[in-house]
């Protein structure tokens, strides 16, 4: 399972902005009645990648104290030992975190932190750009040789036809 959560830093809390799930069980487990979409600064290892900010790795998610807030109570419920948190980067700044989750205990290999890690930089990217206000974010004049934008906003795909600017 994954995790995308992006830090409001007005609120100081991190806001679920996206997340999948390897079967419908573990949906069905980690979205019950209520599902959690915010999680409070201070609480959790998202808190512990904006305090650092580097990847943080839970090699058993029951021991690590998970089964204090909600989100670690339904990993636990849904089977899941293994968690890798991935800082989403701008600038050195902490936009939010990207998590994920595994059933099987212990580290991740290095490989797989070795991935993540410019793969959540780059994610970081685009959680800036899909910002929550309804005015929609203008680039700068596009390169003549582009005929056609594709952007992401609020969610959504757009495609647009830009004739050398905007």
């Amino acid at each position: 399972a994954w995790a995308t959560w992006e830090y409001d830093e007005a609120r100081e809390e991190f806001r679920l902005r996206a997340s999948d799930y390897v079967d419908e069980e573990d949906a069905a487990a980690l979205q019950v009645a209520a599902p959690v979409t915010t999680i409070r600064r201070g609480l959790g290892v998202t808190s512990q990648v904006l305090e650092l900010p580097q990847p943080v790795q839970i090699h058993e998610i029951a021991v690590g104290g998970a089964e204090e807030n909600p989100i670690g109570q339904r990993l636990i419920a849904a089977g899941h030992h293994a968690l890798l948190a991935v800082p989403l980067l701008r600038e050195d700044e902490v936009l939010g975190v990207l998590v994920v989750t595994r059933k099987t205990r212990g580290e991740f290999q290095p490989e797989v932190v070795q991935l993540l890690s410019p793969f959540a930089t780059q994610s970081g990217l685009t959680v800036r750009m899909c910002s929550p206000s309804p005015a929609m974010p203008v680039p700068e004049p596009l390169p003549f040789f582009m005929q056609w934008s594709l952007g992401v906003e609020g969610g959504g795909v757009y495609c647009r036809q830009v004739a050398r600017g905007n």
